[in-house]
């Protein structure tokens, strides 16, 4: 990934949970000597109940992965200095950053309407070169990132695209 010119990498993470792969990324970014900068989304409350097809997202239920809160993964990450938390689903809080160019996206939310919400979302401020990791796309239980990658894909012809044996997919702007 590079950053072309901009100085500063710029990551985001959507479904970000206790904060663990946050964590990971932003220690990463220091140990080698990234100027980044990193914005974490999560509901912190779980899904959101408007969210789920329940005819077809039936392993998940409002409020699952809500064993987690803002206050204690905001603490576990106040050591970066160049890391932002933000509270609610992605979908209200998008907006905070809706004129940043982003370098690196990890999207963890294993349901549709919140998945392809974000794709479309950071299409047009992904710079070309950059990256989008999706985990949950060769999970059965998450039907609903594969239908979110193949409805995003077949719209739009500017990306490469791979299922990772992680059970990730992999898409890169080019």
């Amino acid at each position: 990934i590079s950053t072309r010119g901009s100085g500063e990498l710029k990551i985001a993470e959507v479904g970000v949970y206790k904060g663990g792969t946050s964590y990971f990324i932003a220690s990463l970014a220091e140990q080698i000597d990234l100027q980044y900068h990193h914005y974490c989304f999560d509901t912190f409350e779980g899904h959101a109940a408007k969210d789920i097809n329940s005819d077809v997202e039936i392993a998940h239920i409002a409020g699952a992965f809500s064993d987690t809160s803002f206050e204690s993964v905001k603490g576990y990450l106040k050591q970066f200095k160049n890391v932002d938390v933000y509270k609610g689903r992605f979908q209200d809080t998008a907006h905070h950053i809706q004129n940043a160019q982003m370098h690196f996206v990890h999207l963890d939310m294993d349901i549709y309407e919140p998945t392809i919400f974000a794709l479309k979302f950071f299409n047009d401020r992904l710079v070309k070169g950059g990256v989008i990791l999706l985990d949950d796309y060769g999970f059965d239980t998450c039907p609903g990132i594969p239908r979110a990658v193949q409805e995003f894909t077949e719209t739009q012809p500017d990306y490469f695209g791979m299922s990772l044996l992680t059970g990730q997919y992999l898409l890169i702007k080019y």
